[in-house]
Formats: structure tokens, sequence, C-alpha cells
């Protein structure tokens, strides 16, 4: 099976959110939050942090094949003029986190968190390599381990996935 499937109803969902050009709406197979990597037809979440604005890349993911994007609501007058639906919130990180919780939520694989402060990559990683001798898995990268590479985890999660293997930071 595949991955799930936003539709622009669920976005409505999100805290604060306002809709623009209702008239292009349609479904997102995939979220991404890193211009390089947009996949057609996928939602780009422009996420702004203390080193990096996203606002900077959309017009990139645009050209890239993002068919709609999430940006923060103090950008919208940059943005108006691209035809495509556009989703402003408050806070996008906290939108993207937001998506993972209702994403996660329409999964029925059980979640599996490991947390601590020493040795959580490397049992995550262990448990994996263990469930996945039986079972169907998807589990954190690396040690993504933060509060945009949590839910990016849980993005990647397909329907049939029996469990979802999450290594959760301090910082999560």
């Amino acid at each position: 099976m595949s991955k799930l499937c936003i539709n622009i109803n669920d976005l409505f969902n999100l805290s604060g959110a306002e809709l623009y050009n209702a008239n292009l709406i349609g479904d997102y197979k995939s979220i991404s939050i890193d211009s390089r990597k947009i996949e057609k037809g996928a939602l780009f979440i422009a996420i702004q942090g203390k080193k990096f604005n996203g606002h900077k890349f959309v017009e990139s993911a645009v050209n890239s094949g993002a068919s709609a994007i999430i940006i923060n609501k103090k950008q919208i007058k940059n943005f108006i003029n691209l035809k495509l639906p556009i989703i402003t919130v408050p806070n996008t990180t906290l939108a993207l986190g937001e998506l993972a919780s209702y994403w996660r939520s329409k999964l029925k694989a059980k979640v599996i968190c490991i947390t601590g402060s020493v040795g959580k990559t490397t049992t995550k990683d262990i448990l994996i390599s263990l469930l996945k001798e039986k079972y169907r898995v998807t589990g954190t990268s690396l040690n993504n381990n933060n509060h945009i590479g949590v839910p990016l985890t849980i993005f990647s999660a397909k329907q049939n996935d029996d469990f979802l293997v999450l290594e959760i930071g301090r910082a999560a």
C-alpha cells in the first residue's frame, strides 16, 4: 500500500489556517520541507527557524512540482499571486506537527518511541532491524529525532505498516 493521502479539507483543521485559491484544491500524497526534494504534487511547508527561512524556497518548490504551500500568515503578500492553493498559519513548524498528529491518527501501525539521554539511535536501529524480520516497519532515519524530524518520519509511514518506530530527542 502507498502512503496516506491528505486532502485540502484536512488542512482546515490546522490552528488558525486560512485558505487562498480554494478553487485549485487537490489531494497531496507527500509533504516536504525541502524544496530540493519535492515530488510532483507535493504539499510544501515553509518552515522558519532561527538559522533558516523556508519562505525563501517557496518559488523553487513550486517550480519543482509542489502543488500547494503552507506559509506563515505574515508572508501571504509575497505569494498571493501564485496559482496554487496557499494555506496560511500562524506558525508553520506547529502546523507540521499538527499535520503529523493527524496523519498518525490514520495509521494502523503500533508506535514504539525510543527516548533517553544515551543510546537512542543504536537501540532504535537494532529494534527496527529485529522487527523487519517479520513485520512491515517504518522508523526514524539517522537521528532525525527533533520537532521537525519526528513529523517527517511519521509522514513516511505507509498505511500497511505494522510498526512505526520513533526516536525522540529531548528537543522534540
